[in-house]
């Protein structure tokens, strides 16, 4: 049985227990104790951080008024709006670290028992939207919580003006912040969370009391009617689907912006679009957007007719698009340093093949490089693979690109990715004195989680060789030699060491003879 498998079953008997009711998370933690993860449930008094007066820093009555709270403790308060332009160690840091988990919880058991006949997969996508950091900061904004964060940070000022400008200019009454066209401080989607950490230690670790004050700012939560995952994500999937080929290029100005333009080969037709922002993540939310504009209409020549306008282009192939001069030049007059990605469904055909060239250089064989990691930040909208997990995942790939998952549902590639991440981050963190004495069971546990999805073989099996059946002169077998050696020379040191004792003291035997009196001779 694969270990993946016993993984899941004893986290799905832990919910199993949750969902009882009532008592169910008492449940929960006795059958974790049992089973052998330890769970200490004392609850430790939460030590105050913040020595500043509160009503000076924050209009605690309004403030518990639009939480629908009021705290037993207003320090709390202060310290979940404080930002560490204000004050560098006594800030909303360590609130939101726990105010995440709490609101990440909350909102899958919300989700679970609202729709108990919707998929872990749907279930998933709808848990991942509502805690976006787009998710967060639009409910912030729209409480006018920006208004009340204490910050000392001119630069701040004016990012937290610019985001409330363009969410003032939004229309549409839920979106979930997919909509947002600038890139936004964290702070703003930051303090949802540190004010749920505030309310979850003020109420005595009271959960309840944390969705009733939380969730009002959420709302309207999303539903499986309005659900749709990033962007991005999206046009992943689309392209993984369809078998479309995706080309990237990312140009990074000396003023700051980047310019993110993706083009997308679909049957005959190349569709691109080209979008900028203060960062690479923004632009490139903003060009998949348009893009899928184009793609998800069946009719793609005469969609592009409708956006001449603009910097999309869509056009048959072979046919060359026509360029602004000045544009170009304009461009090129800030850009300090261009990167070129591309992303392609089959690895084998991507490079069997050479890559288009079109006049802005988007397919120039020496550059064009598949974009691992925008493709597993991607996968992390399904909810399992996480964006801590993907540097890791990346410095292996670059390494090794026969190991990249293609041709498979994002959200099992997204469980393939994680099985992978497990595996390299067990091997990184564990000595090779373990991996080759004590380890090879859980080796061979993580080989066969492995063997679930399509990776390469090859690199996995040569693994498995050096481990499972190491050379005769690797290093745990020399390493074996030496302290064999060392363990020789130290008994024969040791017969030495009782010789030389031996002879020390028939030497002061003969000292003491010479330096006796004549007289003792006779």
């Amino acid at each position: 049985m694969k270990h993946k498998v016993v993984a899941d079953v004893v986290a799905a008997l832990i919910g199993a227990f949750v969902s009882t009711e009532p008592g169910g998370e008492e449940a929960a933690l006795s059958f974790m104790n049992w089973i052998g993860i330890k769970v200490d449930a004392n609850i430790i008094p939460y030590e105050i951080h913040l020595s500043s007066p509160t009503e000076k820093l924050v209009n605690v009555t309004h403030l518990e008024s639009l939480l629908n709270y009021t705290f037993k403790e207003p320090s709390l308060l202060v310290e979940a709006l404080t930002d560490s332009s204000y004050n560098c160690t006594e800030n909303y840091q360590r609130l939101e670290f726990l105010g995440d988990a709490v609101l990440d919880y909350l909102l899958s058991q919300y989700f679970y028992k609202e729709y108990h006949d919707e998929s872990r997969g749907l279930l998933t996508v709808m848990r991942t939207i509502s805690v976006t950091n787009e998710c967060f900061a639009l409910s912030a904004i729209r409480a006018k919580l920006h208004e009340h964060i204490i910050r000392n940070s001119k630069d701040l000022d004016k990012r937290i003006a610019a985001t409330v400008n363009e969410v003032e200019k939004l229309s549409v009454k839920s979106t979930f912040g997919w909509e947002l066209d600038t890139s936004f401080p964290n702070v703003l989607a930051d303090v949802i969370e540190s004010l749920a950490g505030a309310i979850y230690i003020d109420s005595g670790y009271n959960k309840e009391a944390v969705f009733q004050s939380i969730r009002p700012l959420l709302e309207p939560l999303v539903t499986p009617e309005t659900a749709r995952i990033h962007p991005f994500g999206e046009l992943h999937e689309l392209c993984q689907t369809e078998n479309y080929r995706r080309k990237k290029s990312r140009k990074v100005c000396v003023d700051g912006v980047t310019s993110v333009s993706i083009a997308v080969k679909a049957k005959e037709i190349t569709c691109k679009r080209t979008a900028k922002a203060n960062n690479e993540k923004t632009a490139e939310k903003l060009a998949s957007k348009e893009v899928l504009k184009l793609l998800k209409d069946k009719n793609v020549g005469e969609d592009a007719d409708s956006h001449a306008d603009s910097h999309e282009e869509c056009r048959a192939e072979g046919e060359q698009p026509c360029i602004d001069k000045d544009q170009v030049e304009g461009e090129s007059a800030v850009m300090c340093e261009t990167h070129f990605e591309e992303e392609c469904p089959h690895i084998n055909e991507m490079q069997s093949q050479q890559p288009e060239s079109d006049s802005n250089g988007i397919g120039d064989s020496k550059s064009c490089q598949v974009n691992f990691e925008a493709e597993l930040i991607g996968l992390t909208q399904q909810g399992i693979l996480k964006v801590e997990h993907v540097p890791l995942l990346v410095s292996f790939l670059i390494a090794h690109p026969s190991m990249r998952l293609t041709d498979l549902p994002s959200l099992r590639c997204s469980f393939g990715y994680y099985a992978l991440w497990e595996f390299l981050h067990y091997i990184e963190s564990t000595p090779l004195r373990v991996l080759l004495e004590d380890g090879r069971a859980r080796f061979l546990g993580f080989l066969d989680a492995l063997s679930m999805f399509p990776f390469d073989r090859t690199w996995l099996d040569n693994y498995k060789m050096q481990i499972v059946s190491p050379p005769e002169d690797d290093p745990s077998g020399a390493l074996k030699k030496v302290l064999k050696e060392i363990e020789i020379i130290d008994k024969e040191l040791a017969a030495l060491q009782a010789k030389k004792a031996d002879l020390q003291e028939r030497a002061s035997e003969l000292n003491s003879i010479l330096d006796s009196p004549y007289s003792v001779f006779k």
